[in-house]
């Protein structure tokens, strides 16, 4: 495991052991903390659950690893059952092989938007310390949850990035389409150590999403979720159902959004022609650093 201050903590369970391991936490004092999105928010539209130990620790009770809208989905059970107890911060604690470590660091790219830069230097970490039979077990995985579109662009990216070794043989076997190729290479160009504040509109996180889609149909799917706006974006984002929500408000909502996402499309499409790909409406790294600098609450840190 990387060495790095904690935030959060994630506990992954098989499904059917979810109320039985909330029981567990209640007994040790932890209490949920679901806010400022609610409960419903989590257990409809998420895969875990938030509470908070005495101590102020967070804890991610995780039941799956992705949401029912996801273009793929893992097989939680035998995540559960490949784990091992390793020596961390002289304790003993259960955790993955290297092969899923990267699996999972690939979709939490994914989940971020390959937004963040902290995600590739695990992804790096790993790579440099994976065995021949861990690249295998990883493209076997990747393979089985229809993740390799989005394991070669986090791969390639990290490449990119640290020049992180890849078998030639798994970079071949995971490699998509000539097209999706090219945009792939081309997405996660600009890289923050920092959410840069405020985002005024999520549409330019969803690129990387929509083409890291394993099939065609999964990506307009996708699209047409991302332009329907259903409850988990109200949720997501406003932090309330879709139900609250006046249907004028939706309307103009839906209406900016879809505005906002061909004005990124354009964007994109001119960077590719140009050979310089759009930043995809981000600050750069080193404007991310002076915004945080700026930012009340950050001074002296």
């Amino acid at each position: 495991m990387r060495e790095r201050f904690i935030r959060d903590l994630d506990v992954l369970i098989p499904p059917a052991q979810f109320d039985v391991t909330e029981t567990i936490f209640k007994q040790l004092g932890f209490v949920r903390d679901p806010q400022p999105r609610g409960e419903e928010f989590y257990r409809d539209w998420h895969f875990h659950m938030p509470w908070r130990t005495p101590s102020g620790l967070v804890v991610e009770l995780h039941w799956d690893l992705t949401r029912r809208s996801d273009p793929f989905h893992i097989d939680v059970l035998p995540l559960c059952r490949s784990v091992r107890e390793e020596q961390v911060s002289h304790h003993e604690l259960p955790v993955h092989e290297l092969s899923v470590a990267l699996l999972l660091s690939c979709l939490q790219l994914y989940q971020e938007s390959f937004l963040f830069l902290n995600r590739f230097v695990d992804i790096d970490w790993l790579a440099r310390r994976s065995s021949e039979d861990d690249w295998d077990r990883l493209r076997g995985l990747a393979t089985r949850g229809g993740m390799n579109t989005l394991v070669f662009a986090a791969l390639e990216t990290s490449h990119r990035l640290f020049d992180t070794p890849i078998p030639k043989r798994v970079r071949d076997r995971l490699s998509p389409g000539p097209v999706t190729r090219a945009v792939v290479r081309s997405l996660a160009l600009h890289h923050h150590v920092a959410r840069p504040v405020p985002i005024e509109d999520l549409t330019a996180e969803w690129l990387p999403r929509l083409w890291t889609c394993p099939t065609l149909v999964s990506r307009v799917c996708l699209l047409a979720r991302f332009l329907r706006l259903d409850d988990g974006y109200w949720w997501d984002i406003f932090h309330r159902p879709r139900r609250e929500v006046s249907h004028a408000n939706r309307w103009r909502a839906r209406g900016r959004r879809l505005m906002t996402l061909l004005q990124v499309l354009l964007r994109h499409v001119l960077g590719l022609r140009s050979g310089h790909p759009s930043p995809r409406g981000r600050l750069p790294l080193g404007d991310t650093f002076a915004a945080k600098k700026q930012r009340p609450g950050n001074e002296g840190r």
